[in-house]
């Protein structure tokens, strides 16, 4: 990972977020509210060796929808069952890409720079720019604090599933 700069919360990652989300009151606070607040944040870009260390965040649909968590993993062809509406989702956003229409950048979280990281915000956007081959250069947000992935469900849950 490619760090650039190192942000704040306050003016760089929070009101990222809020555009992303549709203006949504607050953070989703079964993950946001539990960050550590020694979590320090960087703008960084995705570099070629970091493709193998991003896991989507451990949701169960994701795991049903895809077969992993692990973005290597999730085939680029978005051919399959769609229940919970992911694959449209990210197809909009491949159109979007296309159009090169402006995508917030992904929020992630890992316990070093050297990953894994969990993406806590983001994860149908990333996965469009896999579809596209374009992970590498993607510039995310990324917040870094040692033992983040080891203390929630949802990095536990990702980083430890198996591929159906």
């Amino acid at each position: 990972m490619k760090i650039t700069r190192e942000v704040t919360w306050d003016t760089d990652v929070f009101p990222c977020w809020r555009r992303s989300a549709n203006n949504a009151p607050r953070p989703n606070s079964d993950v946001w509210r539990p960050l550590p607040s020694g979590i320090r944040w960087f703008e960084a870009e995705l570099e070629e060796t970091d493709i193998d260390l991003l896991y989507l965040i451990g949701s169960a649909d994701l795991m049903q929808t895809f077969g992993s968590y692990r973005i290597c993993r999730i085939t680029r062809s978005q051919e399959g069952q769609d229940e919970f509406n992911h694959r449209n989702r990210i197809r909009a956003i491949v159109a979007a890409l296309r159009r090169d229409q402006h995508i917030e950048r992904p929020i992630l979280v890992g316990d070093s720079a050297l990953g894994p990281f969990v993406i806590i915000d983001g994860n149908h956007r990333c996965l469009a720019h896999h579809v596209e081959q374009r992970v590498v250069g993607l510039k995310v947000y990324c917040g870094v604090v040692a033992g983040l992935l080891r203390g929630y469900c949802w990095a536990r849950q990702a980083l430890t599933a198996t591929v159906r």
